[in-house]
């Protein structure tokens, strides 16, 4: 069962904020005892990482039907990260299925040398596989 809390919105300059929003319950999204957080992969992308080698991962990870999450801080992880996207989208088109990518971004506490501890923004792909049909 869904247990969630009426979502309350305040207008404040012709822009609508959600507020007092309550997540729905965990134990009600589980299905024959899973979690639905048990089907999601996360894949940290570095500058260095292989654009090719990421999107057999992606690519991999879907034809399971597992969920991806790629996550990448710095402009050349990101470059990687974009430009493994439309790899695996390839790599899926015979199969009649296409990768629809949703963006967000996410606060981490990266341990740097020395032990600091600073805080970094990265940006996080949701991939979504979609079946298409061939004509």
């Amino acid at each position: 069962m869904l247990v969630t809390k009426k979502l309350e919105t305040t207008e404040i300059d012709n822009h609508v904020q959600a507020t007092d929003f309550e997540r729905p319950d965990e134990e009600s999204h589980k299905f024959n005892g899973k979690s639905p957080k048990d089907d999601i992969i996360k894949l940290r992308v570095s500058s260095t990482s292989n654009c090719k080698d990421l999107a057999g991962s992606i690519a991999k990870f879907q034809q399971q039907g597992k969920k991806v999450v790629i996550s990448a801080i710095g402009s050349q992880a990101i470059n990687q990260a974009v430009k493994s996207i439309p790899i695996a989208n390839s790599y899926l088109a015979p199969q009649g299925t296409v990768l629809v990518c949703l963006p967000y971004f996410e606060d981490k506490q990266i341990e740097i040398e020395g032990g600091q501890r600073v805080e970094r923004t990265s940006i996080n792909f949701q991939l979504i596989s979609m079946l298409t049909y061939l004509l």
